[in-house]
């Protein structure tokens, strides 16, 4: 009989377990559903009144454009650009200053090349000064042979007294209006 009474007692306590089970689906079911019968609030419209008209009809295009006359700009020196004198698009003409350049590095190029010049025109001139002084005694006269002598051959090699007037006079010609 003991077995019996266990058997019930199961059969109860998952019968219960059952109907507990279905009373809480039960209870939150009916919870949503209130929640849900509201209706929300009805969106507002906006009208407005029916006009009879021509719309324009336009597009966006991504497009290059090109001139009559195109031409590259290449530099003939190079530097710092400080002005750009004309407009993009705009006509320009023969000999128009398009770019203005930093004048400071071709002064300090001039300046260097005077000064090079400057010392080797000393360096040479040195022993016809020292022979035509009268104060100097004959004993301390220094041959010009002795001078050249002196000096390294890769270094006379090197200088050109006549190339560095040239490289001046061209400094001064071209660099010095591209400067301006």
């Amino acid at each position: 009989m003991r077995h019996n009474s266990i058997r019930t007692l199961k059969l109860v306590s998952w019968t219960s377990a059952g109907v507990l089970a279905v009373a809480i689906l039960i209870l939150v079911t009916h919870s949503r559903a209130k929640r849900t019968e509201q209706s929300p609030a009805p969106p507002i419209v906006e009208v407005a009144q029916v006009v009879q008209g021509d719309v324009p009809i336009y597009g966006e295009w991504i497009g290059t454009l090109t001139g009559q006359v195109n031409a590259d700009v290449k530099a003939q020196v190079t530097g710092y650009l400080l002005t750009q004198n004309y407009k993009e698009g705009s006509y320009v003409k023969k000999g128009q200053l398009l770019f203005e350049i930093d004048p400071r590095p071709f002064r300090a190029a001039l300046d260097q090349a005077k000064g090079q010049l400057a010392q080797a025109q000393a360096q040479l001139s040195w022993p016809k000064r020292v022979a035509t002084d009268g104060s100097t005694s004959r004993s301390r006269v220094v041959r010009r042979s002795a001078v050249v002598e002196s000096v390294p051959r890769s270094s006379i090699a090197r200088f050109d007294p006549h190339g560095v007037e040239a490289e001046l006079r061209s400094a001064t010609g071209s660099r010095a209006r591209q400067c301006r």
